[in-house]
């Protein structure tokens, strides 16, 4: 499982990384996005929820902590600290329409991300 955690990880933040630099809209967004669904479908077959956070400047997953991923994600973890976001949970009947939602939504740049009021 943790293997196929961290599989996910890297994907995501590809994901987050392709949506920053090239939007939602172009072609290489969607590409990633199947296999980021692909992954996280498969890890949502075992568990009900994935959740993985940040400790300081590490990315962990229950009680791993993966120190080599977090050396190589550390502009991303550091993103996520500029935005507040402490850790992130992925539910089982996620769907991609959502999952595409929140990767525009942690794309908003830091001043708007501060200012919106989440209903």
């Amino acid at each position: 499982m943790v293997k196929k955690v961290e599989g996910f990880i890297k994907d995501f933040v590809s994901l987050l990384q392709i949506a920053r630099i090239y939007t939602i809209e172009h072609p290489k967004f969607n590409q990633a996005l199947q296999s980021v669904f692909k992954s996280l479908k498969e890890i949502l077959l075992e568990k009900e929820t994935l959740t993985f956070g940040f400790i300081g400047g590490e990315i962990a997953f229950e009680n791993e902590i993966f120190f080599e991923l977090s050396k190589k994600i550390k502009d991303t973890i550091d993103f996520f600290k500029k935005k507040d976001i402490e850790k992130i949970t992925f539910y089982k009947n996620i769907s991609q329409e959502e999952m595409v939602n929140f990767i525009n939504y942690l794309c908003i740049p830091l001043e708007e991300f501060k200012n919106l009021e989440l209903k």
